[in-house]
């Protein structure tokens, strides 16, 4: 068995089971706070799909900016969680399901002016990517969008690898230089024994700005890339696509 599928079958395994999505933050503050940074890029109003909703903490949020919220997510857990929490928030514009994004061109709702993921692609690799990307795209109305957030950025690895975005203090040149140069042998080395360079963090796939611009071209669309407004995400990109006008 090849590594990609063997790390694709531990990352099935493990998030059916899970019902938490493990944020880096998780504070309610927080939660409300990168909300705002979410609502900044899909918008308001018409009728959004959330693939990959989790328990549901950023729908509460989404569910007041749209008039119909259809919310997918693979864990059947996940979607008992979102289910419980917006019970108990009486929010009734939600419609949840379980499914794969892998095979979003099957289920029959369309007309969306938002497809919407978060912290999500990082489970395709390049030609699954593509294809929930392109099935995004069948699933908007005609002047829709599709707002991916949260895309690991190939060129921040060995920031990742030295926890840069997690250190709030300050770190001297040496020190710096040092743990810099031990990522980047690491990478080497890993890149070197490792056939799937795009998968070597143990977090999923991380990807380069040209890949989502290569994926909008091949789907004639236009793509907008932005960094995260706030920390410890600075090592991710979302990317906005929309038709081309």
């Amino acid at each position: 068995m090849s590594q990609v599928v063997e790390q694709k079958e531990f990352f099935k395994e493990y998030w059916v089971n899970e019902d938490n999505p493990h944020h880096a933050n998780s504070e309610e503050g927080w939660v409300e706070k990168y909300a705002r940074e979410i609502l900044f890029h899909v918008g308001s109003g018409g009728k959004l799909l959330d693939c990959g909703c989790g328990n549901g903490d950023f729908l509460l949020h989404l569910a007041g900016a749209f008039e119909k919220v259809v919310a997918l997510d693979y864990s059947l857990k996940m979607v008992e969680r979102a289910g419980e929490r917006l019970k108990r928030n009486n929010i009734t514009n939600v419609a949840l399901q379980q499914a794969d994004v892998r095979d979003l061109e099957r289920m029959p709702d369309t007309g969306f002016d938002v497809v919407f993921c978060n912290g999500l692609i990082q489970y395709l690799n390049l030609e699954e990517a593509f294809g929930f990307i392109k099935s995004a795209r069948d699933k908007l109305t005609g002047n829709g969008k599709i707002v991916v957030m949260n895309i690991p950025d190939m060129k921040m690895q060995h920031l990742y690898i030295i926890e840069h975005f997690k250190n709030h203090g300050h770190t001297r040149d040496l020190p710096l230089i040092l743990k810099l140069a031990r990522a980047r042998f690491y990478l080497f080395r890993k890149r070197l024994f490792q056939k799937n360079d795009m998968n070597i963090l143990g977090i999923g796939f991380w990807y380069k700005y040209s890949d989502i611009e290569a994926i909008a071209k091949r789907l004639d669309m236009r793509s907008e890339i932005y960094y995260s407004m706030y920390p410890p995400y600075g090592y991710r990109f979302h990317a906005v696509l929309e038709a081309k006008s």
